[in-house]
């Protein structure tokens, strides 16, 4: 289930885990979007906060396209430098902040993961060590989004889209 709440703000669950998504990381979200034939691909990584009492994932912020990135108009290559974001914000909030996921950009309205997308999530997941035991992949498109959950034993689940 996905669904917006008040003032913009998504929320999400699957099976037993839930979170949300902050309006700010939202409207990163939509400043990307491939609105024209020139557009190229975007994204980064999802930072947040995992709530111990419920498992819910809460995301605050995420990173944007930054140097060192390859953006075409059907493909997107993070650079470490997402990372270093990432462990700098784990500083800032004195190791409370963790990377919840990543997020990218495609030309279409609705959004599907190709075989890359399902390649690179589970790259991602392999090589994380988080403590919920999930993590998300939102795709962004040109009318909506959808978000992706995926566990430590790579199954991945569309948990729902919505509109920009």
């Amino acid at each position: 289930m996905l669904q917006y709440i008040g003032e913009g703000r998504v929320y999400f669950q699957l099976a037993n885990v839930s979170g949300n998504i902050d309006v700010s990381v939202i409207e990163q979200f939509k400043k990307y979007k491939q609105t024209n034939f020139m557009s190229r691909e975007a994204g980064g990584i999802l930072l947040g906060y995992l709530d111990l009492y419920s498992n819910g994932l809460l995301i605050e912020k995420c990173t944007v396209p930054c140097f060192g990135d390859k953006r075409t108009r059907f493909s997107f290559y993070r650079s470490n430098k997402h990372q270093k974001k990432a462990e700098k914000w784990w500083r800032e909030t004195n190791e409370k902040g963790v990377s919840l996921g990543i997020w990218h950009t495609h030309p279409e309205p609705r959004p599907t993961p190709s075989s890359v997308d399902y390649a690179d999530f589970k790259q991602v997941i392999a090589a994380s060590a988080f403590n919920s035991g999930y993590l998300l992949s939102i795709i962004i498109g040109t009318e909506e989004f959808g978000v992706w959950m995926g566990d430590k034993n790579n199954n991945i689940q569309l948990v729902g889209y919505l509109p920009l």
